[in-house]
């Protein structure tokens, strides 16, 4: 069924099951879609005489229109998160450059006395952030300061 289709017309019609038996439905003039029970014989006999045969096509082109409406929401939810992610990129980008991260960065260092956090062999010369949680107000005790080595290893699914 489609989501917007309420069934409004919805025919007796003669539809043959896979063993070769004989049923007799309602299928919705507009979608295609069986709508409710198999109906009796001898009831939908008396409601129309010669019921036109299951329109199985209607059903198959509603239904392909259907999973294409779906594809054509996956793709544009897919892009508009793509679009979310590259002004989240920007907008890093930006703080990454403000002197508001660069205090930041300074106080950090100092903290550790310019040593890296992780290897404490090397000068730290970045910041890590440990969590994203806090993102322009992030708290020094989320910030760590690494030498560029150990920092790469913390982040290998970047090109650095």
């Amino acid at each position: 069924m489609t989501a917007a289709c309420l069934h409004p017309a919805s025919p007796i019609v003669v539809r043959t099951c896979s063993n070769g038996a004989v049923q007799y439905v309602r299928q919705c003039a507009t979608c295609g879609e069986v709508v409710g029970q198999a109906v009796k014989k001898a009831d939908a006999l008396a409601e129309r005489a010669n019921p036109p045969p299951f329109d199985a096509a209607l059903l198959a082109r509603q239904r392909q229109a259907e999973r294409q409406r779906q594809d054509d929401q996956r793709q544009a939810d897919a892009e508009g998160r793509e679009l979310a992610t590259q002004q989240r990129r920007e907008e890093y980008g930006q703080y990454r450059a403000s002197v508001h991260w660069k205090e930041r960065c300074r106080l950090v260092f100092v903290r550790e006395g310019w040593l890296c956090e992780a290897c404490r062999q090397a000068r730290a010369t970045e910041v890590h952030h440990q969590t994203y949680e806090h993102i322009f107000h992030e708290p020094l005790w989320e910030l760590r300061a690494v030498c560029r080595v150990c920092h790469a290893r913390l982040h290998p699914e970047e090109d650095r």
